[in-house]
């Protein structure tokens, strides 16, 4: 029986195909990739190797957006480790926090508009020293 779960997440950074997590944290699912963006800003932490990304409507992030054929306890459950998230904990105590976005195609037509995605405060991006990345890309 085809399972009905569908947990939609947009990844920017370490979680892209082919970034360092990738394998480890989503290889062990089921899961639709398309190509998209989402409303924010992206910063690299080049002595960290990961980058961060705030809530903002001034530009967008690009990245995948990652459709998991799971439910979304099997799937937060393990991203939320990765990314130092724990609803459970004060949101200063947390590395990243979640919060649901839409995703848009190149031509900014909604293709999802309730995806998971991770972001940090602003206050954490500075003590971090990001580095705004101006194209809204990540490298892997």
């Amino acid at each position: 029986m085809e399972s009905t779960f569908q947990t939609p997440v947009f990844v920017y950074g370490t979680l892209k195909p082919g970034g360092f997590y990738h394998d480890t944290y989503c290889g062990g699912f089921r899961f639709d990739t398309e190509a998209g963006q989402v409303n924010g800003e992206l910063f690299d932490f080049p002595s960290l190797g990961y980058p961060g990304a705030i809530e903002s409507e001034a530009s967008h992030i690009k990245g995948f957006l990652l459709t998991f054929h799971h439910s979304e306890s099997e799937v937060l459950g393990k991203l939320d480790l990765l990314e130092g998230y724990d609803q459970e904990r004060r949101p200063e105590e947390n590395e990243y926090y979640r919060t649901r976005v839409s995703v848009f195609d190149e031509k900014r037509r909604v293709v999802c508009d309730q995806a998971w995605c991770y972001f940090m405060k602003p206050e954490k991006i500075t003590r971090l020293n990001g580095v705004l990345l101006e194209s809204g890309c990540w490298p892997i």
